[in-house]
């Protein structure tokens, strides 16, 4: 182990034995500040200053560090750092949070009071033996699990409103929204150049997105006024029916969508190009279609917006609906309200506040799924 000292306007010394010995060459990196003395590849070191950013110190002498995040912490002006997982280091800044770098000074992770830091002046970092980053904060302390897999991000401006759908696909991240619909670049799979999201609407989706779904390498945003076809940020609509809650395959025929909608039930079906367009609306069935399956039989669920369930059968050609069941609690259900339907392994799981719930055929009443139920605990009446 070796210890390194700086003398304030005479640049960075080595204690060896009981003097001090300078560092040839130490005072390129300025009067501002060292703040962080760390090792590097070998028996290199990578050293921060306040105001002049990271530099390399080797057997060749002090080289900067010439990277997008050296640039980062000249600007926002570095004020301490550690290094983490054996292969990052994190760096904190007096006015925009903190980075974790990589060895080769990429940027994998941007951390800031836009993403959840209580305050952008790191004023100490620290890295437990779980890896854990904990930063002192001016106003606070807070942790970072470096290990979780999960990423946060804060609107904390209002831009959003209230985000119903998110789904990543061909290297966008897409948020429908009661705002509308909003896009942004997705983080390249290998961490590198981890940049906080930059959301922008997507022209002409202003107003209430329900669902956003890929079907076969096509999305499709179930929207207010109507669906539509998304490629990166052109929106085309494909049909005017309103209210696009939910829309899938019909596992009896491949070949057609259905979709639940404000008004009822519509059929969708590939155009000549393999385009997903608007087919019909189904006959004799216009009751608004939050949730919609289909089960082994054929048959299609409908979860009413707020009135129970629905069951039905569709003629040979999905044009019309007949032989309609309707069920509420004197078939079992707990409440008619707020009821959702899962598909798990070709069978319909239902959902109420009350817990998990199973359908007989027999005796057409609903029952509690008493081993799911009993595994999840608690949580089973998170509808």
């Amino acid at each position: 182990n070796k210890t390194y000292v700086e003398i304030l306007g005479n640049g960075l010394f080595e204690l060896q034995g009981n003097k001090l010995v300078e560092l040839v060459g130490s005072k390129v990196l300025g009067s501002s500040g060292i703040l962080s003395v760390l090792p590097y590849k070998g028996n290199s070191l990578i050293i921060g200053t306040s105001k002049n950013g990271l530099f390399i110190y080797d057997e060749n002498g002090f080289t900067p560090f010439n990277t997008p995040a050296n640039n980062f912490l000249k600007t926002f002006q570095l004020n301490n750092g550690v290094r983490i997982l054996n292969k990052y280091y994190a760096y904190g800044t007096i006015l925009n949070g903190l980075i974790i770098i990589d060895e080769n000074g990429n940027i994998v992770q941007r951390i800031n009071k836009s993403s959840g830091l209580q305050n952008n002046t790191v004023l100490s970092l620290y890295a437990d033996n779980e890896q854990n980053l904990w930063a002192g904060l001016d106003n606070g302390i807070d942790r970072v699990e470096l290990n979780s897999p999960l990423y946060f991000y804060f609107d904390k401006t209002g831009q959003f409103g209230t985000v119903y759908s998110s789904i990543i696909t061909q290297g966008k991240i897409y948020l429908g929204t009661n705002q509308g619909l909003f896009v942004s670049n997705w983080i390249p799979a290998n961490g590198n150049l981890f940049n906080n999201f930059d959301f922008r609407i997507v022209p002409n989706s202003q107003g209430q997105v329900w669902d956003l779904s890929v079907i076969d390498g096509q999305l499709i945003c179930g929207h207010n006024d109507g669906t539509y076809n998304i490629v990166g940020n052109s929106f085309e609509k494909i049909s005017n029916i309103s209210g696009g809650w939910t829309i899938k395959k019909l596992h009896s025929n491949p070949n057609y969508l259905i979709q639940g909608t404000y008004t009822g039930l519509v059929i969708y079906a590939r155009d000549a190009s393999g385009k997903w367009k608007f087919s019909h609306k189904i006959n004799n069935f216009g009751e608004p279609s939050r949730y919609v399956e289909q089960d082994s039989k054929g048959d299609i669920w409908v979860s009413h917006a707020y009135k129970g369930l629905y069951k039905l059968t569709l003629t040979p050609d999905l044009k019309t609906a007949k032989n309609i069941q309707f069920y509420n609690e004197t078939n079992g259900l707990p409440s008619s309200y707020n009821v959702n339907m899962f598909n798990v392994e070709n069978r319909i799981i239902f959902s109420s506040d009350a817990g998990f719930l199973v359908y007989d055929e027999i005796s057409n009443k609903f029952s509690k799924y008493d081993a799911l139920n009993k595994s999840l605990g608690s949580f089973s009446a998170s509808n």
